[in-house]
């Protein structure tokens, strides 16, 4: 399965291997330059099982870039990994565990409720920070609509 996420200039391509010893529940990207996430990858009922690979296209600018990957496990720890480089001219294989790495404590997310009162049904909804030019993915899924 291929995901993409983030933005709109270019595909940049990787491949993420769990090696940290349980599911992924929750996945969030950003550029190292930003304090802004991505909303999360993952669908509710898709995890990223211990010792599974999963390819993604991340929409970044052309040539290198740094992101920072937020995960979060079954139990609901958080372990952040900031500064992965990848390039497009490559794919790269980006491979989280958990050596010296410690969960996160702090973290606040924002939850957004949505509710359509245009009078016809919705196919996409996107959002971004405001200091960003990079759209994040679709939140309407195509098989849902409000």
């Amino acid at each position: 399965m291929c995901l993409n996420a983030i933005g709109l200039q270019g595909q940049v391509s990787f491949i993420l291997q769990n090696q940290m010893g349980a599911p992924i529940n929750h996945l969030f990207f950003s550029t190292s330059d930003t304090n802004y996430w991505s909303g999360d990858i993952l669908s509710n009922t898709e995890k990223i099982s211990d010792k599974a690979k999963r390819l993604f296209n991340l929409e970044l600018s052309s040539g290198c870039n740094e992101i920072d990957i937020l995960v979060a496990d079954k139990y609901g720890s958080l372990y952040l990994f900031d500064k992965q480089n990848i390039c497009s001219s490559v794919v790269e294989e980006l491979i989280l565990n958990m050596d010296g790495l410690e969960s996160v404590n702090v973290i606040n997310f924002l939850e957004l409720i949505f509710r359509n009162e245009v009078g016809y049904s919705l196919k996409g909804l996107y959002i971004k920070p405001f200091d960003s030019i990079y759209w994040g993915k679709n939140f309407l899924q195509l098989d849902s609509f409000i």
